[in-house]
């Protein structure tokens, strides 16, 4: 007998300064949050992916970065500190170049037909 084909998660991993928050250039604060990225990743968690932030900072920092990310109300599944290593350029042949939440929800929905689907329901 052969098994059913088990549907995977959509997954998405998600840099922090720069990308969800303003770059500030120093590790004692974090940036306030970019226009879009709050809401972009609630429509991305109400479609089903998972949400992971995944940052150069020290592992000491992950307290300090799940407590803002709740504070402002950021969906997210996991957060990595200190993985990632620092670096001026990153090469991945999944990664999606950010602009702007906008043109990343675009580039996301537009291979996820599903995605595109249950948004434009609720907007």
């Amino acid at each position: 007998m052969t098994k059913p084909w088990k549907v995977r998660t959509k997954v998405c991993v998600i840099d922090l300064d720069g990308t969800i928050t303003q770059f500030t250039h120093t590790l004692n604060e974090i940036g306030k949050l970019k226009l879009g990225a709050k809401s972009t990743l609630h429509k991305l968690k109400s479609a089903g992916f998972k949400i992971i932030i995944d940052t150069a900072r020290p592992q000491d920092h992950s307290n300090k970065v799940r407590k803002y990310l709740l504070f402002h109300k950021v969906p997210f599944d996991e957060v990595r500190c200190g993985l990632k290593p620092a670096s001026d350029y990153y090469i991945d042949d999944k990664s999606i170049r950010f602009t702007s939440w906008k043109d990343v929800f675009l580039a996301i929905s537009k291979d996820n037909p599903e995605l595109r689907r249950k948004i434009n329901k609720k907007d």
